[in-house]
Protein backbone atom coordinates (compact mmCIF):
# COMPACT_ATOMS: atom_id res chain seq x y z
CA UNK A 1 0.00 0.00 0.00
CA UNK A 2 1.55 3.48 -0.78
CA UNK A 3 1.93 6.22 1.23
CA UNK A 4 -1.14 7.89 1.45
CA UNK A 5 -3.25 5.39 0.07
CA UNK A 6 -6.70 3.75 1.94
CA UNK A 7 -7.36 1.13 -0.33
CA UNK A 8 -5.41 -1.57 -2.10
CA UNK A 9 -6.65 -4.71 -3.39
CA UNK A 10 -5.07 -7.26 -5.86
CA UNK A 11 -8.16 -9.17 -8.17
CA UNK A 12 -7.09 -12.69 -9.92
CA UNK A 13 -8.75 -14.53 -12.48
CA UNK A 14 -8.42 -18.26 -12.39
CA UNK A 15 -10.05 -20.52 -15.26
CA UNK A 16 -10.83 -23.80 -14.64
CA UNK A 17 -12.58 -26.45 -16.54
CA UNK A 18 -15.91 -24.24 -18.02
CA UNK A 19 -15.54 -21.53 -15.05
CA UNK A 20 -13.86 -18.62 -14.42
CA UNK A 21 -13.11 -18.21 -10.55
CA UNK A 22 -12.67 -14.60 -9.09
CA UNK A 23 -10.78 -13.33 -6.15
CA UNK A 24 -10.22 -10.07 -5.18
CA UNK A 25 -7.76 -9.53 -2.06
CA UNK A 26 -7.86 -5.85 -0.53
CA UNK A 27 -6.04 -3.72 2.36
CA UNK A 28 -8.42 -0.78 4.15
CA UNK A 29 -7.07 1.17 6.34
CA UNK A 30 -9.22 3.00 8.89
CA UNK A 31 -8.64 4.19 11.86
CA UNK A 32 -6.79 1.63 13.24
CA UNK A 33 -2.73 1.51 12.53
CA UNK A 34 -2.87 -1.46 10.63
CA UNK A 35 -4.63 -1.96 7.77
CA UNK A 36 -7.77 -4.38 7.56
CA UNK A 37 -8.27 -7.28 5.30
CA UNK A 38 -11.21 -7.80 2.97
CA UNK A 39 -11.52 -11.22 0.33
CA UNK A 40 -14.25 -11.48 -2.19
CA UNK A 41 -14.71 -14.23 -4.49
CA UNK A 42 -17.12 -15.00 -7.40
CA UNK A 43 -17.84 -18.13 -9.91
CA UNK A 44 -18.78 -17.17 -12.95
CA UNK A 45 -19.83 -13.76 -11.96
CA UNK A 46 -21.69 -15.32 -8.79
CA UNK A 47 -20.35 -13.86 -5.47
CA UNK A 48 -20.17 -17.09 -3.07
CA UNK A 49 -18.41 -17.73 0.20
CA UNK A 50 -14.60 -17.84 0.66
CA UNK A 51 -14.54 -21.53 1.83
CA UNK A 52 -17.14 -23.02 -0.61
CA UNK A 53 -13.88 -20.68 -3.08
CA UNK A 54 -11.40 -22.48 -1.66
CA UNK A 55 -12.99 -26.01 -1.81
CA UNK A 56 -13.68 -25.47 -5.51
CA UNK A 57 -10.09 -24.62 -5.47
CA UNK A 58 -8.79 -27.89 -3.67
CA UNK A 59 -11.40 -30.75 -5.46
CA UNK A 60 -10.37 -28.70 -9.08
CA UNK A 61 -6.15 -28.81 -8.31
CA UNK A 62 -6.08 -32.10 -5.83
CA UNK A 63 -4.55 -30.20 -3.08
CA UNK A 64 -5.33 -28.24 -0.14
CA UNK A 65 -4.92 -24.09 -0.48
CA UNK A 66 -1.61 -24.29 2.22
CA UNK A 67 0.12 -26.42 0.04
CA UNK A 68 -0.81 -25.21 -3.53
CA UNK A 69 0.49 -21.31 -1.90
CA UNK A 70 3.33 -22.54 -0.99
CA UNK A 71 4.25 -25.16 -3.62
CA UNK A 72 3.39 -23.11 -7.10
CA UNK A 73 4.23 -19.44 -5.77
CA UNK A 74 7.78 -19.46 -5.39
CA UNK A 75 9.00 -16.15 -3.56
CA UNK A 76 12.39 -14.97 -3.11
CA UNK A 77 11.83 -16.53 0.32
CA UNK A 78 10.97 -20.20 -1.35
CA UNK A 79 14.85 -21.49 0.13
CA UNK A 80 13.54 -20.72 3.57
CA UNK A 81 12.33 -23.81 5.32
CA UNK A 82 9.73 -21.99 7.16
CA UNK A 83 8.10 -21.70 3.95
CA UNK A 84 8.15 -25.07 3.05
CA UNK A 85 5.26 -26.85 1.60
CA UNK A 86 4.17 -29.98 3.90
CA UNK A 87 4.80 -32.18 0.94
CA UNK A 88 4.43 -35.05 3.51
CA UNK A 89 1.13 -33.91 4.78
CA UNK A 90 -0.04 -33.78 1.29
CA UNK A 91 1.12 -37.00 -0.05
CA UNK A 92 -0.25 -38.42 2.81
CA UNK A 93 -4.10 -37.25 2.25
CA UNK A 94 -3.76 -37.60 -1.71
CA UNK A 95 -3.14 -41.19 -1.19
CA UNK A 96 -5.80 -41.59 1.52
CA UNK A 97 -2.83 -42.60 4.31
CA UNK A 98 -4.76 -40.20 6.62
CA UNK A 99 -6.33 -43.02 9.01
CA UNK A 100 -2.20 -44.42 9.38
CA UNK A 101 -1.36 -40.29 9.87
CA UNK A 102 -4.19 -39.95 12.65
CA UNK A 103 -3.08 -43.69 14.50
CA UNK A 104 0.66 -42.17 14.48
CA UNK A 105 -0.80 -39.12 15.96
CA UNK A 106 -2.79 -40.70 18.33
CA UNK A 107 0.47 -43.20 19.59
CA UNK A 108 2.28 -39.85 20.45
CA UNK A 109 0.35 -38.59 23.55
CA UNK A 110 0.48 -42.51 24.48
CA UNK A 111 3.98 -42.99 24.40
CA UNK A 112 4.30 -39.81 26.01
CA UNK A 113 2.12 -41.01 28.95
CA UNK A 114 3.94 -43.82 28.88
CA UNK A 115 7.15 -42.25 29.22
CA UNK A 116 5.84 -40.34 32.07
CA UNK A 117 4.84 -43.20 33.97
CA UNK A 118 7.96 -44.84 33.41
CA UNK A 119 9.45 -41.55 35.35
CA UNK A 120 7.18 -41.49 37.62
CA UNK A 121 6.63 -44.78 38.82
CA UNK A 122 3.26 -44.44 38.82
CA UNK A 123 0.33 -47.62 40.40
CA UNK A 124 -0.77 -50.23 38.66
CA UNK A 125 -3.91 -49.78 36.72
CA UNK A 126 -6.83 -52.88 37.31
CA UNK A 127 -6.32 -54.26 34.13
CA UNK A 128 -7.42 -58.14 35.03
CA UNK A 129 -5.55 -61.22 33.05
CA UNK A 130 -8.64 -61.60 31.10
CA UNK A 131 -8.71 -58.47 29.42
CA UNK A 132 -5.76 -59.40 28.33
CA UNK A 133 -6.10 -62.32 27.28
CA UNK A 134 -9.50 -61.08 25.21
CA UNK A 135 -7.07 -58.42 23.61
CA UNK A 136 -4.97 -60.91 22.91
CA UNK A 137 -7.26 -63.13 21.17
CA UNK A 138 -8.67 -59.68 18.92
CA UNK A 139 -5.13 -59.70 18.27
CA UNK A 140 -4.84 -62.91 16.94
CA UNK A 141 -8.52 -62.61 15.08
CA UNK A 142 -7.28 -59.13 13.69
CA UNK A 143 -3.81 -60.58 11.88
CA UNK A 144 -5.68 -63.69 10.66
CA UNK A 145 -8.01 -61.33 9.41
CA UNK A 146 -5.05 -59.23 7.54
CA UNK A 147 -3.96 -62.32 6.21
CA UNK A 148 -7.13 -63.40 4.58
CA UNK A 149 -6.85 -60.04 3.03
CA UNK A 150 -3.26 -59.51 2.08
CA UNK A 151 -4.06 -63.11 0.16
CA UNK A 152 -6.51 -61.61 -1.78
CA UNK A 153 -4.56 -58.72 -2.68
CA UNK A 154 -2.20 -60.84 -3.94
CA UNK A 155 -4.87 -63.41 -5.89
CA UNK A 156 -6.10 -60.04 -7.58
CA UNK A 157 -2.92 -58.75 -8.49
CA UNK A 158 -2.31 -62.19 -10.46
CA UNK A 159 -5.53 -61.87 -11.66
CA UNK A 160 -5.38 -58.36 -12.75
CA UNK A 161 -2.06 -59.28 -14.47
CA UNK A 162 -3.35 -62.48 -16.12
CA UNK A 163 -6.35 -60.09 -17.50
CA UNK A 164 -4.15 -57.52 -18.78
CA UNK A 165 -1.46 -60.27 -20.35
CA UNK A 166 -4.68 -61.71 -21.80
CA UNK A 167 -5.60 -58.52 -23.52
CA UNK A 168 -2.44 -57.90 -24.62
CA UNK A 169 -2.26 -60.91 -26.46
CA UNK A 170 -5.95 -60.41 -28.00
CA UNK A 171 -4.61 -57.42 -29.57
CA UNK A 172 -1.87 -58.61 -31.17
CA UNK A 173 -4.23 -61.95 -32.44
CA UNK A 174 -6.72 -59.18 -33.44
CA UNK A 175 -4.14 -57.24 -35.63
CA UNK A 176 -2.79 -60.53 -36.98
CA UNK A 177 -6.01 -61.73 -38.01
CA UNK A 178 -6.42 -57.99 -39.71
CA UNK A 179 -3.19 -58.49 -41.49
CA UNK A 180 -4.07 -61.89 -42.59
CA UNK A 181 -7.63 -60.74 -44.30
CA UNK A 182 -6.10 -57.80 -46.09
CA UNK A 183 -3.39 -60.37 -47.17
CA UNK A 184 -5.74 -62.77 -48.63
CA UNK A 185 -8.17 -60.39 -50.37
CA UNK A 186 -4.91 -58.50 -52.12
CA UNK A 187 -4.42 -62.11 -53.09
CA UNK A 188 -7.50 -62.52 -54.45
CA UNK A 189 -7.46 -59.52 -56.23
CA UNK A 190 -4.33 -60.80 -57.66
CA UNK A 191 -5.85 -64.52 -58.60
CA UNK A 192 -8.67 -62.75 -60.44
CA UNK A 193 -7.03 -60.73 -62.46
CA UNK A 194 -4.96 -63.71 -63.23
CA UNK A 195 -7.70 -66.43 -64.22
CA UNK A 196 -8.83 -63.53 -66.55
CA UNK A 197 -5.95 -63.94 -68.51
CA UNK A 198 -4.58 -67.79 -68.10
CA UNK A 199 -7.95 -69.83 -67.06
CA UNK A 200 -8.44 -71.54 -63.72
CA UNK A 201 -5.49 -70.91 -60.92
CA UNK A 202 -5.05 -74.62 -58.78
CA UNK A 203 -5.26 -73.88 -54.86
CA UNK A 204 -2.27 -76.02 -54.04
CA UNK A 205 0.63 -74.40 -55.61
CA UNK A 206 2.39 -71.07 -54.96
CA UNK A 207 0.83 -68.40 -56.58
CA UNK A 208 3.87 -66.65 -57.57
CA UNK A 209 5.62 -69.96 -59.01
CA UNK A 210 2.56 -70.56 -60.80
CA UNK A 211 2.52 -66.90 -62.44
CA UNK A 212 6.05 -66.95 -63.37
CA UNK A 213 5.59 -70.17 -64.78
CA UNK A 214 2.73 -68.78 -67.09
CA UNK A 215 4.67 -65.47 -67.52
CA UNK A 216 7.45 -67.92 -68.97
CA UNK A 217 5.70 -69.83 -71.41
CA UNK A 218 4.06 -66.41 -72.65
CA UNK A 219 7.18 -65.17 -72.99
CA UNK A 220 7.92 -68.45 -75.04
CA UNK A 221 5.13 -68.70 -77.57
CA UNK A 222 6.30 -65.02 -78.00
CA UNK A 223 9.38 -65.43 -79.22
CA UNK A 224 8.51 -68.31 -81.50
CA UNK A 225 5.68 -66.47 -83.21
CA UNK A 226 8.17 -63.64 -84.19
CA UNK A 227 10.74 -66.01 -85.63
CA UNK A 228 7.56 -67.68 -87.73
CA UNK A 229 6.64 -64.41 -88.60
CA UNK A 230 10.38 -63.16 -90.05
CA UNK A 231 10.57 -66.61 -91.46
CA UNK A 232 6.97 -65.75 -93.46
CA UNK A 233 8.13 -62.40 -94.01
CA UNK A 234 11.61 -64.13 -95.76
CA UNK A 235 9.63 -66.66 -97.97
CA UNK A 236 7.63 -63.83 -99.23
CA UNK A 237 10.53 -61.44 -99.80
CA UNK A 238 11.60 -64.52 -101.58
CA UNK A 239 8.73 -65.28 -104.19
CA UNK A 240 8.74 -61.38 -105.19
CA UNK A 241 12.00 -61.36 -105.81
CA UNK A 242 11.73 -64.11 -107.78
CA UNK A 243 8.47 -63.25 -109.43
CA UNK A 244 10.59 -59.92 -109.83
CA UNK A 245 13.33 -62.21 -111.63
CA UNK A 246 10.66 -64.30 -113.73
CA UNK A 247 9.50 -61.28 -115.60
CA UNK A 248 12.86 -59.63 -116.10
CA UNK A 249 14.68 -62.75 -117.47
CA UNK A 250 13.60 -62.67 -121.61
CA UNK A 251 11.86 -65.58 -121.13
CA UNK A 252 14.67 -67.71 -119.62
CA UNK A 253 14.22 -69.42 -116.31
CA UNK A 254 15.87 -67.10 -113.42
CA UNK A 255 17.13 -70.00 -111.54
CA UNK A 256 18.47 -72.54 -114.40
CA UNK A 257 18.59 -69.60 -117.29
CA UNK A 258 16.99 -72.68 -119.98
CA UNK A 259 14.34 -71.36 -122.26
CA UNK A 260 10.53 -71.19 -121.10
CA UNK A 261 7.66 -71.22 -123.46
CA UNK A 262 4.73 -69.19 -122.68
CA UNK A 263 2.76 -72.25 -120.99
CA UNK A 264 5.94 -73.23 -118.35
CA UNK A 265 6.39 -69.32 -117.67
CA UNK A 266 2.41 -68.55 -117.00
CA UNK A 267 2.75 -71.54 -114.90
CA UNK A 268 5.70 -70.46 -112.78
CA UNK A 269 4.17 -67.39 -112.43
CA UNK A 270 1.11 -68.67 -111.03
CA UNK A 271 3.14 -71.25 -109.09
CA UNK A 272 4.76 -67.61 -107.08
CA UNK A 273 1.96 -65.66 -106.91
CA UNK A 274 -0.18 -68.57 -105.02
CA UNK A 275 2.76 -69.61 -102.73
CA UNK A 276 3.12 -65.32 -101.94
CA UNK A 277 -0.42 -65.25 -101.05
CA UNK A 278 -0.34 -68.17 -98.81
CA UNK A 279 2.54 -66.96 -97.00
CA UNK A 280 1.26 -63.38 -96.87
CA UNK A 281 -1.74 -65.05 -95.83
CA UNK A 282 -0.54 -67.05 -92.85
CA UNK A 283 1.84 -63.71 -92.18
CA UNK A 284 -1.40 -61.67 -91.14
CA UNK A 285 -2.73 -64.51 -88.93
CA UNK A 286 -0.38 -64.48 -86.76
CA UNK A 287 -0.66 -61.32 -84.31
CA UNK A 288 1.91 -60.37 -82.27
CA UNK A 289 0.17 -57.74 -79.82
CA UNK A 290 -2.36 -60.10 -77.93
CA UNK A 291 1.16 -62.17 -76.58
CA UNK A 292 2.66 -58.47 -75.97
CA UNK A 293 0.02 -57.42 -73.54
CA UNK A 294 -0.61 -61.36 -72.19
CA UNK A 295 3.48 -61.43 -71.50
CA UNK A 296 3.11 -57.71 -69.95
CA UNK A 297 0.20 -58.43 -67.53
CA UNK A 298 1.77 -61.80 -66.39
CA UNK A 299 4.89 -59.67 -65.80
CA UNK A 300 2.91 -56.90 -63.40
CA UNK A 301 1.01 -59.88 -62.03
CA UNK A 302 4.32 -61.57 -60.90
CA UNK A 303 5.62 -58.44 -59.87
CA UNK A 304 2.30 -57.35 -57.23
CA UNK A 305 2.48 -61.36 -56.14
CA UNK A 306 6.32 -60.93 -55.35
CA UNK A 307 5.41 -57.36 -53.64
CA UNK A 308 2.74 -59.21 -51.69
CA UNK A 309 4.82 -62.27 -50.78
CA UNK A 310 3.90 -64.81 -48.49
CA UNK A 311 1.51 -64.67 -45.08
CA UNK A 312 3.43 -64.46 -42.19
CA UNK A 313 1.41 -66.41 -40.14
CA UNK A 314 -1.92 -68.18 -40.72
CA UNK A 315 -4.31 -67.42 -37.66
CA UNK A 316 -6.39 -70.57 -36.82
CA UNK A 317 -7.60 -69.67 -32.91
CA UNK A 318 -11.05 -68.36 -32.22
CA UNK A 319 -10.68 -64.63 -32.24
CA UNK A 320 -10.86 -63.23 -28.09
CA UNK A 321 -13.43 -60.99 -26.73
CA UNK A 322 -11.03 -57.69 -25.93
CA UNK A 323 -14.90 -56.40 -24.75
CA UNK A 324 -15.23 -58.90 -21.96
CA UNK A 325 -11.71 -58.86 -21.10
CA UNK A 326 -11.54 -55.16 -20.66
CA UNK A 327 -14.81 -55.25 -18.48
CA UNK A 328 -13.14 -58.19 -16.31
CA UNK A 329 -10.10 -56.18 -16.08
CA UNK A 330 -12.15 -53.36 -14.72
CA UNK A 331 -13.95 -55.20 -12.41
CA UNK A 332 -11.30 -56.49 -11.01
CA UNK A 333 -9.03 -53.51 -10.60
CA UNK A 334 -12.20 -52.03 -8.93
CA UNK A 335 -12.22 -55.22 -6.39
CA UNK A 336 -8.52 -54.45 -5.94
CA UNK A 337 -8.60 -51.22 -5.15
CA UNK A 338 -10.97 -51.85 -2.61
CA UNK A 339 -9.27 -55.09 -0.82
CA UNK A 340 -6.29 -52.94 -0.89
CA UNK A 341 -8.22 -49.87 1.18
CA UNK A 342 -9.50 -53.06 3.52
CA UNK A 343 -5.78 -54.16 3.67
CA UNK A 344 -4.89 -50.59 5.17
CA UNK A 345 -7.78 -50.40 7.26
CA UNK A 346 -7.09 -53.71 9.03
CA UNK A 347 -3.33 -52.85 9.44
CA UNK A 348 -4.42 -49.89 11.22
CA UNK A 349 -7.14 -52.07 13.49
CA UNK A 350 -4.09 -54.47 13.75
CA UNK A 351 -1.67 -51.92 14.83
CA UNK A 352 -4.48 -50.27 17.33
CA UNK A 353 -4.48 -53.89 19.23
CA UNK A 354 -1.34 -54.20 19.46
CA UNK A 355 -0.37 -50.90 21.34
CA UNK A 356 -3.19 -51.77 23.11
CA UNK A 357 -2.30 -55.36 23.94
CA UNK A 358 1.67 -53.73 24.96
CA UNK A 359 -0.08 -51.28 27.32
CA UNK A 360 -1.81 -53.70 29.46
CA UNK A 361 0.97 -56.32 29.23
CA UNK A 362 2.71 -53.57 31.18
CA UNK A 363 0.02 -52.52 33.21
CA UNK A 364 -0.23 -55.97 34.15
CA UNK A 365 3.91 -56.25 34.84
CA UNK A 366 5.76 -54.99 37.60
CA UNK A 367 5.71 -51.22 37.55
CA UNK A 368 9.29 -50.78 37.64
CA UNK A 369 10.62 -48.17 35.37
CA UNK A 370 11.93 -50.87 33.39
CA UNK A 371 9.13 -52.37 32.94
CA UNK A 372 7.17 -49.10 31.90
CA UNK A 373 10.15 -47.90 29.60
CA UNK A 374 10.17 -51.45 27.63
CA UNK A 375 6.12 -50.64 27.36
CA UNK A 376 6.84 -46.65 26.56
CA UNK A 377 9.23 -48.97 23.69
CA UNK A 378 6.92 -51.58 22.30
CA UNK A 379 4.48 -48.60 21.53
CA UNK A 380 7.50 -46.03 20.19
CA UNK A 381 7.84 -49.21 17.67
CA UNK A 382 4.12 -49.49 16.85
CA UNK A 383 4.65 -46.21 15.80
CA UNK A 384 7.79 -46.40 13.98
CA UNK A 385 5.94 -49.50 12.50
CA UNK A 386 2.96 -47.06 11.26
CA UNK A 387 5.45 -44.37 10.15
CA UNK A 388 7.23 -46.84 8.03
CA UNK A 389 4.20 -48.19 6.30
CA UNK A 390 3.51 -44.42 5.32
CA UNK A 391 7.35 -44.10 4.40
CA UNK A 392 7.36 -46.86 2.37
CA UNK A 393 4.05 -46.20 0.27
CA UNK A 394 5.07 -42.59 0.20
CA UNK A 395 8.78 -43.87 -1.12
CA UNK A 396 7.10 -45.60 -3.68
CA UNK A 397 4.75 -42.93 -5.00
CA UNK A 398 8.04 -40.67 -4.61
CA UNK A 399 9.70 -42.59 -6.78
CA UNK A 400 8.75 -41.10 -10.32
CA UNK A 401 8.75 -37.37 -8.76
CA UNK A 402 12.40 -38.28 -7.71
CA UNK A 403 13.41 -39.31 -10.84
CA UNK A 404 12.15 -36.21 -12.83
CA UNK A 405 14.46 -34.31 -9.96
CA UNK A 406 17.19 -36.37 -10.56
CA UNK A 407 17.05 -36.68 -14.38
CA UNK A 408 16.84 -32.70 -14.73
CA UNK A 409 19.33 -31.74 -12.23
CA UNK A 410 21.79 -34.35 -13.87
CA UNK A 411 21.27 -32.61 -17.04
CA UNK A 412 21.85 -29.55 -15.03
CA UNK A 413 25.07 -30.31 -13.22
CA UNK A 414 26.48 -33.69 -15.11
CA UNK A 415 29.56 -33.55 -13.36
CA UNK A 416 28.28 -34.01 -9.65
CA UNK A 417 26.16 -36.40 -7.76
CA UNK A 418 22.58 -37.30 -8.47
CA UNK A 419 20.10 -36.35 -5.84
CA UNK A 420 17.73 -38.71 -4.02
CA UNK A 421 14.22 -37.57 -1.95
CA UNK A 422 13.15 -39.48 0.57
CA UNK A 423 8.69 -39.41 1.85
CA UNK A 424 9.60 -36.18 4.08
CA UNK A 425 10.41 -34.00 0.80
CA UNK A 426 14.53 -33.74 2.22
CA UNK A 427 16.53 -33.55 -0.32
CA UNK A 428 20.43 -35.15 -0.58
CA UNK A 429 23.05 -35.82 -3.17
CA UNK A 430 24.11 -39.26 -2.97
CA UNK A 431 27.20 -40.92 -3.96
CA UNK A 432 29.12 -44.09 -4.84
CA UNK A 433 30.74 -46.36 -2.70
CA UNK A 434 31.22 -46.04 1.01
CA UNK A 435 30.92 -41.98 0.85
CA UNK A 436 28.71 -40.24 2.96
CA UNK A 437 25.67 -38.78 1.36
CA UNK A 438 25.55 -34.70 1.01
CA UNK A 439 23.19 -33.14 2.97
CA UNK A 440 21.30 -30.19 1.51
CA UNK A 441 22.37 -27.66 3.64
CA UNK A 442 26.24 -28.37 1.99
CA UNK A 443 24.72 -27.41 -0.81
CA UNK A 444 25.88 -24.02 -2.93
CA UNK A 445 23.59 -21.01 -3.37
CA UNK A 446 22.70 -22.39 -7.23
CA UNK A 447 22.57 -25.98 -5.84
CA UNK A 448 19.97 -25.30 -3.43
CA UNK A 449 18.37 -23.11 -6.25
CA UNK A 450 18.12 -25.93 -8.73
CA UNK A 451 16.83 -28.47 -6.46
CA UNK A 452 13.84 -26.54 -4.91
CA UNK A 453 13.10 -25.52 -8.24
CA UNK A 454 12.80 -28.77 -9.91
CA UNK A 455 11.75 -30.15 -6.49
CA UNK A 456 8.33 -27.67 -6.89
CA UNK A 457 8.16 -28.22 -10.76
CA UNK A 458 8.06 -32.24 -10.39
CA UNK A 459 5.22 -32.22 -7.49
CA UNK A 460 3.32 -30.09 -9.20
CA UNK A 461 3.17 -31.70 -12.30
CA UNK A 462 2.84 -35.36 -10.63
CA UNK A 463 1.11 -34.85 -7.30
CA UNK A 464 -1.65 -31.99 -8.18
CA UNK A 465 -3.81 -30.99 -11.02
CA UNK A 466 -2.26 -27.21 -10.33
CA UNK A 467 -2.54 -25.53 -14.13
CA UNK A 468 0.18 -22.86 -13.27
CA UNK A 469 3.19 -21.44 -11.30
CA UNK A 470 4.49 -18.48 -10.46
CA UNK A 471 8.38 -17.98 -9.63
CA UNK A 472 10.13 -14.36 -8.81
CA UNK A 473 14.14 -14.33 -9.88
CA UNK A 474 14.84 -18.31 -10.08
CA UNK A 475 18.43 -17.38 -11.99
CA UNK A 476 20.03 -15.38 -9.35
CA UNK A 477 22.10 -17.54 -8.08
CA UNK A 478 23.69 -19.64 -11.03
CA UNK A 479 26.57 -19.78 -13.58
CA UNK A 480 25.56 -19.52 -17.06
CA UNK A 481 25.12 -23.03 -18.24
CA UNK A 482 22.68 -23.91 -15.05
CA UNK A 483 20.97 -20.59 -15.97
CA UNK A 484 20.09 -21.55 -19.32
CA UNK A 485 19.62 -24.92 -18.51
CA UNK A 486 17.01 -24.03 -16.05
CA UNK A 487 15.37 -20.82 -18.22
CA UNK A 488 14.95 -23.61 -21.17
CA UNK A 489 13.39 -25.78 -18.90
CA UNK A 490 10.60 -23.37 -17.53
CA UNK A 491 9.97 -22.08 -21.23
CA UNK A 492 9.52 -25.16 -22.37
CA UNK A 493 7.66 -26.96 -19.59
CA UNK A 494 4.18 -24.85 -20.03
CA UNK A 495 3.85 -26.69 -23.12
CA UNK A 496 2.97 -29.76 -21.33
CA UNK A 497 -0.70 -30.83 -20.16
CA UNK A 498 0.78 -30.52 -16.46
CA UNK A 499 1.48 -26.55 -16.49
CA UNK A 500 0.19 -24.83 -19.12
CA UNK A 501 1.38 -21.49 -17.81
CA UNK A 502 4.52 -20.60 -15.89
CA UNK A 503 4.99 -16.57 -14.97
CA UNK A 504 8.64 -15.94 -14.15
CA UNK A 505 10.30 -12.42 -13.03
CA UNK A 506 13.93 -12.01 -14.59
CA UNK A 507 16.46 -9.40 -14.91
CA UNK A 508 17.90 -11.52 -17.18
CA UNK A 509 17.01 -9.52 -20.05
CA UNK A 510 19.29 -10.87 -22.60
CA UNK A 511 18.29 -14.75 -21.96
CA UNK A 512 14.26 -13.86 -21.80
CA UNK A 513 14.17 -12.18 -25.46
CA UNK A 514 16.29 -14.97 -26.76
CA UNK A 515 13.75 -17.41 -25.29
CA UNK A 516 10.82 -15.42 -26.48
CA UNK A 517 12.80 -15.68 -30.22
CA UNK A 518 13.24 -19.24 -30.29
CA UNK A 519 10.52 -20.50 -28.44
CA UNK A 520 7.89 -18.07 -29.29
CA UNK A 521 4.94 -20.45 -29.27
CA UNK A 522 5.89 -21.05 -25.83
CA UNK A 523 7.41 -17.87 -24.48
CA UNK A 524 5.61 -14.50 -23.87
CA UNK A 525 8.16 -11.54 -22.52
CA UNK A 526 6.56 -8.77 -21.24
CA UNK A 527 8.47 -5.74 -19.28
CA UNK A 528 7.79 -4.18 -16.62
CA UNK A 529 8.99 -0.58 -15.60
CA UNK A 530 8.14 1.43 -12.87
CA UNK A 531 8.01 5.07 -12.21
CA UNK A 532 7.67 7.27 -9.80
CA UNK A 533 4.37 8.26 -8.99
CA UNK A 534 3.18 12.03 -7.66
CA UNK A 535 1.21 11.86 -4.34
CA UNK A 536 0.88 15.52 -4.46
Amino acid sequence: MRRGAKLTSVEVEISIANEIMRIKRSLILGKAKAPAGKVETWINDERVGDEFFFQRLDESWNTDNRFFSRAAFLTDRFLDKDAEPDLRSHLARLYALDNLQEAISSLIPVIKLANQEADGARKATKASGQDLQNLVNSVEAAESKLGEIRTQVERLRTDMSDTADAIADGERQKLMREELIEWKSRRDGIVADAERIVGSIPTDVSLISFLRAAESGAIEQLNQLTEERARLSERVSSLEASLERLHTSGGQCPICRRPLDDANRTFAEEAHLHDREVATMNLEVLEVEPFISTSNALRQLVSRAEALGEPQIEVEVEPINLDVLTIRYEETKVAFEKVLGDARQAEIVLADLQAQQVQMEAELTSKSSVSLYKRAAALETAKLALEGTVSGVLDAQLGPVSSEVNRRWETVFPDRAGLRLDSTGHIVRFLDGDLEDIDFSSFSSGEKVVAKLLLRLATLTSTTNVPFCWIDEPLEHLDPDARLYVAQTLAYLSSDDALSQIVVTTYEQDLAVHLAGTAHEQVRLEFLKTTPVSLS
